[in-house]
């Protein structure tokens, strides 16, 4: 439902702001990748809200998580070879640093279990996550706020379980979180 996506989208940003000010005296870098897509894929109808998202997830990162307006791009419609270049492009700005870093991805619009569909086009969920995978970064963060989105985070034959409280890692952890607002189906 409609609430409990709303619900689920405030957890995640909640612990995304608070992952992102536990932050340590000396800033690591960091950049974002946002994409809002309220374009239509077949049987389902446009978005309203994708666009208006990743702008104000945009605004989050740059007016409390330490992020400066020009390591965030936000991507409206846009297809899915500029998202993936989007994101070889933050990863390979993080690598050229040589030092820990922090990359999120955000994405709202329209999924499925295996693809998202920014611009309405498909891109193939295996092809985010091996970007999110590789240690470009130290810290990789990975939400995606889509209805039946979820199915990313089942990596390796993973399912759901109980929920559980999860303690916020310093920016000197290393791995790669990814979050989804909705259940893979």
């Amino acid at each position: 439902s409609l609430r409990a996506l709303l619900a689920a989208a405030g957890i995640t940003m909640t612990f995304l702001l608070a992952l992102l000010l536990t932050a340590g005296p000396h800033e690591p870098p960091r950049r974002a990748v946002l994409v809002g897509s309220n374009a239509a894929i077949e049987g389902r109808t446009p978005l309203r809200y994708a666009h208006h998202d990743a702008r104000a997830v945009a605004e989050v990162l740059t007016t409390s998580g330490g992020f400066a307006p020009g390591d965030v791009v936000v991507l409206l419609d846009a297809a899915p070879a500029v998202v993936l270049a989007a994101l070889d492009d933050a990863r390979a700005a993080l690598a050229a640093r040589r030092e820990e870093g922090l990359l999120v991805f955000y994405y709202s619009g329209h999924a499925d279990q295996r693809a998202l569909f920014p611009a309405g086009k498909e891109l193939p969920l295996d092809q985010l996550r091996a970007r999110l995978s590789d240690d470009a970064a130290g810290v990789r963060i990975g939400i995606i706020d889509a209805c039946r989105g979820g199915g990313w985070t089942r990596a390796k034959g993973l399912s759901p379980a109980a929920p559980f409280e999860v303690g916020l890692p310093s920016l000197s952890s290393e791995g790669t979180a990814l979050l989804a607002a909705s259940s893979g189906l």
